[in-house]
């Protein structure tokens, strides 16, 4: 077992930034917000800490259109919301039941979502104008993560049962149902003791966070055999995001492909190289520092990450007055009703 403390600290001068879904252990400084990260770069000791989204009941989910520059959020307020490079925030679906992770597939302009007190794994079509949830699988117990593979169209994703499950969406008779004969295939069964979110595919190879027993874990898609990648004593792994495709440093230089992984309890993001297989301390609350002499925003129970490029600017979700289907979104420059 290894505990983050004896963790060399990362000295990544990435050209990206971390998004963190601070789900909220308490209500104290940090919860039901999104943070945007940088990186330590080279014998640095800190990093910059931004806050771009707040007013969220347990943020959760988080996913990208990267081509049109759009971030989607997704937490307990039973709703996706959306934020773009340009600062138009939207409420893009409301009734949900708990979205707790989001996926989306840039083949097709669909989002896949993973309804935790729903028990299903649901997707929405935003290429149409008012979207319909479809469901693609039901009846699963509180699924917590979903991804899929764009170059066969298949779908994976976990639940409190610890088995990877998955579905081919070119053949399959949707929605599966585990409570029928239609149901979806076990890939790996029992392959973590309780997962709670993290699920991530690179190298023909998925990433499996283990909450519970504070452990990654990689499940080959082809035969779905397992292979421990970290066990940490004091460290229970959550979200995980990957470093993006061809990424590079901030002098342009290629990097080896990362895995970030984020630390519920403990407030810590550990930063894993999937080639060096090396594990390195990211962040934590203790070594953020705040943009323009400003306080760092801080991380609390962080749950979902994301990698991106883009810069997305500060919003704010005001539920005081408003019905779950009309919340009231707060961008820099504008109020929009939805």
């Amino acid at each position: 077992e290894i505990s983050t403390s004896s963790l060399p600290q990362s000295e990544s001068s990435n050209s990206f930034f971390l998004y963190v879904a601070n789900e909220g252990v308490n209500n104290t400084d940090g919860a039901d917000t999104v943070i945007r990260l940088g990186s330590p770069g080279v014998n640095g000791s800190s990093i910059t800490s931004v806050l771009v989204g707040e007013g969220f009941h347990g943020a959760s989910g988080l996913a990208e259109n990267s081509t049109n520059e759009i971030l989607y959020i997704s937490g307990d307020d039973n709703a996706i919301f959306s934020q773009t490079t340009g600062d138009i925030t939207s409420s893009i679906f409301t009734s949900l039941n708990n979205p707790n992770a989001l996926y989306y597939n840039s083949q097709d302009n669909t989002l896949y979502i993973a309804e935790a007190s729903g028990n299903e794994i649901s997707q929405i079509d935003l290429s149409q104008a008012q979207p319909n949830k479809i469901s693609i699988a039901t009846n699963y117990d509180t699924p917590q993560a979903v991804v899929v593979n764009e170059a066969n169209n298949h779908l994976y994703f976990t639940d409190f049962s610890g088995s990877v499950f998955q579905i081919d969406l070119n053949t399959a008779n949707l929605p599966v149902d585990a409570n029928s004969s239609n149901t979806a295939t076990v890939l790996a069964s029992d392959v973590v003791k309780r997962t709670e979110g993290g699920l991530v595919i690179y190298d023909d190879k998925l990433y499996v966070s283990d909450y519970q027993e504070g452990k990654v874990i990689s499940v080959d898609i082809s035969n779905g055999s397992t292979n421990e990648i970290l066990d940490f004593s004091d460290f229970k792994a959550r979200g995980l995001a990957l470093s993006p495709e061809g990424a590079s440093d901030n002098n342009g230089n290629p990097i080896n492909p990362k895995l970030y992984i984020s630390g519920y309890d403990t407030n810590e993001i550990i930063e894993y190289d999937l080639i060096t297989k090396t594990a390195y301390l990211f962040a934590n609350n203790s070594n953020l520092i705040g943009e323009n002499s400003n306080n760092p925003a801080l991380m609390n129970g962080p749950f979902g990450l994301l990698t991106s490029s883009k810069d997305y600017p500060y919003f704010l979700i005001d539920t005081s007055s408003s019905s779950s289907s009309n919340y009231q979104l707060i961008s820099g420059v504008d109020y929009i009703n939805r």
